[in-house]
């Protein structure tokens, strides 16, 4: 018999736990899930060229921006073209030799928060939206009173989208990384 933190334990037992202690740290640790395979040159010259896809999010946003309207009525919508942000990926993410290009969008936004009781609403028809062009809700997301935040990521390419209000609402949206010369945003 061996004590530990006051109890009586038998010699078998704390091997055992300390062998589920092990295994469980060890699967932590390393993940048990297939993991995605890296991003390699070949991988991200098959993808479509930034600029096309600026081209589709810029859509995505004007078709967003008609369903906030249609949905809860129309809004004074304005674009902040130096919101627009460009990075290059690839190497960042610890993936040698592979270089493409990644492009937040210039945000989308009006000068007054969505209302709780135009929440719901809103949230479906960006939702409708998001789901047309490969997007699922995921992460944090906020829906408590006065202030809501939706997020969404586009799998196939590591698109991402988000909303948010409080004071003012605002919406953006990145590209992932594709191949190609990005078009600046003036």
């Amino acid at each position: 018999m061996t004590t530990v933190r006051g109890f009586r334990v038998h010699r078998v037992h704390a091997a055992v736990a300390t062998l589920v202690t092990a295994l469980v740290l060890i699967i932590l640790t390393t993940g048990c899930a297939k993991e995605r395979p890296l991003l390699t040159q070949a991988d991200l010259d098959a993808r479509p060229p930034i600029t096309e896809m600026q081209d589709r999010y810029e859509g995505m946003l004007q078709r967003i921006r008609a369903a906030i309207d249609a949905a809860v009525g129309p809004r004074e919508w304005y674009v902040d073209n130096k919101s627009a942000s460009y990075g290059t990926c690839g190497d960042r993410n610890f993936v040698p030799n592979v270089i493409g290009r990644d492009v937040t969008l210039p945000f989308w936004q009006f000068d007054r928060p969505i209302t709780d009781a135009e929440w719901p609403a809103v949230k479906r028809a960006v939702l409708d939206v998001l789901g047309q062009y490969g997007f699922q809700p995921g992460g944090m997301a906020v829906d408590t009173g006065g202030d809501h935040e939706l997020n969404a990521y586009e799998t196939g390419y590591g698109g991402y989208f988000n909303i948010g209000n409080k004071i003012n609402t605002v919406m953006r949206v990145s590209t992932g990384c594709h191949p190609g010369e990005i078009r600046i945003y003036r």
